[in-house]
């Protein structure tokens, strides 16, 4: 892809700045499974620390741990290499989190380390939250993006949860050229994943449901009726409501954000 260093910087800028915004205004409402009526306000950026400061997230710190772990190594960095900082140098453990620990310790390696004793949280969206470093290092090559993202997934998880990451890098890898509008980004993604996946069907299905009507909370019932999981940060729910907010939030940040 052929982008000049500036706005290659302004677009990392611009997609690290989104995810830290809206971490921000979503954290302190994360695990409730509820309809939640929160108006946008620009307060609710920044009110949980002072000086307007972003709340820690580690869907950032992991993908800041690997771009030590890639300036380090280089470029042809192993899922081992990863593997190894996460263990060394992640000091919380929720979730998948704690059983790639576990089975880090007893010797496994990935991806063995997501798969072993993981049941609960094997299609968790632990995965899918780190994508965006492997669509910023390879802007404009999907398949580049996918491959990266691959190696990532499979630390904590397996099968649906590293097709989920590896979709929303080719997304992001995709969005990087400026070429298409979210409702073709959404769609074309869906070409680089194994249309067998239950999470291009699931996809597919959201996508239909926001082309027959704009009623979030409507689509959202159905999302929650047909995926929904005891497992708040199931990827099946979670991906099918930010699919669905992508939609009907036509380009607007802040609507897609509060959706």
């Amino acid at each position: 892809m052929n982008i000049s260093w500036n706005e290659f910087c302004d677009r990392v800028y611009g997609c690290f700045m989104g995810k830290c915004i809206a971490g921000t205004v979503g954290a302190p409402y994360e695990g409730y499974k509820g309809i939640m009526d929160v108006q946008y306000t620009p307060e609710l950026f920044g009110q949980a620390q002072s000086q307007s400061e972003t709340v820690p997230n580690d869907d950032l710190d992991l993908q800041v741990l690997w771009l030590e772990v890639i300036e380090k190594t280089g470029p042809n960095f192993t899922s081992d290499d990863l593997a190894k900082a996460f263990y060394e140098k992640c000091p919380y453990a929720p979730g998948e989190y704690a059983t790639f620990k576990k089975n880090y310790e007893l010797g496994l390696r990935p991806p063995l380390t997501g798969s072993f004793n993981n049941h609960y949280y094997l299609e968790g969206m632990g995965a899918p939250i780190r994508a965006e470093i492997w669509a910023c290092l390879a802007p404009g090559e999907p398949l580049l993006a996918a491959e990266l993202a691959g190696k990532d997934g499979c630390l904590d998880h397996k099968g649906e949860s590293v097709v989920a990451e590896q979709y929303v890098a080719v997304l992001e890898a995709l969005a990087f050229t400026g070429k298409y509008d979210i409702q073709t980004l959404v769609v074309k993604a869906l070409t680089y994943i194994d249309e067998r996946s239950k999470f291009y069907q699931m996809a597919g299905r959201v996508i239909e449901l926001c082309g027959s009507t704009k009623d979030w909370k409507q689509i959202l019932t159905l999302i929650l009726r047909d995926y929904g999981h005891p497992d708040c940060t199931n990827l099946y729910q979670n991906m099918g409501i930010i699919l669905m907010a992508l939609l009907l939030g036509c380009g607007n940040f802040i609507t897609t954000v509060m959706l």
